[in-house]
Order: C-alpha cells, then structure tokens, then sequence
C-alpha cells in the first residue's frame, strides 16, 4: 500500500495522537474518506431533489412529503454533526441570500 505523509505542527501531532488513540493511519484514513461519503451522499440528495416535480428552485413550487422528509432528516443530521461556529456561518449565509433563518425554538402557530 502506498504511503502519504503530510506536515503538521507539533500541537497537531499530539491531537492527532489523542484523538486516533496511537493508530493515526487509520483515524486519517476513516475522517477523510467518512467525509467523502457524506459529500457524495449530499450530492445524490441534491439530485434527487433536483429531478423531482417542483425541485426547480423556483418560489412556490411546493415540496411532496418525501421530498419534505428527506430534507428535514438532513437538516437534523447537521444540526447534529454541526459545530456551533459552523451553525452560525451556514446561519449568516442563510440570511445573506435573503432567507429567513429557521429557530427550532421560534416555531410558528
């Protein structure tokens, strides 16, 4: 199997250590590829959502109940995976589209 290396700081190293509990290959190996996956799959949803009646974008258009299902499951899914910091940058360009931002303690009547 071939070999990759890459530099890191001496701070980074010692995380690196901690977090993959001495085997560092294989924590690298399972964050990246882990993210790959999550990105392809964003992707096939992205498409899906694309292809369906009413998924042109355009305002007014309506979302079907399966379509609705998969995106609340995904946002849940981020929220959840999100750091807070990440919440507020996807937050901010939320708004900076012109969007209302969703509160899930803000719900409507």
């Amino acid at each position: 199997m071939p070999t990759v290396s890459f530099r890191c700081t001496e701070t980074q190293k010692i995380e690196l250590e901690e977090r993959s509990q001495g085997d560092i290959s294989e924590y690298v190996r399972r964050q990246l590829f882990r993210q790959m996956e999550q990105e392809d799959t964003l992707e096939m949803i992205l498409q899906r959502l694309e292809q369906r009646p009413g998924g042109d974008g355009q305002p007014g258009a309506g979302i079907d109940r399966q379509s609705m299902a998969i995106l609340i499951e995904l946002l849940l899914l981020l929220r959840t995976a999100s750091k807070p910091d990440a919440k507020r940058e996807a937050q901010a360009e939320v708004e900076r589209l012109g969007f209302d931002v969703w509160d899930s303690s803000k719900r409507d009547s």
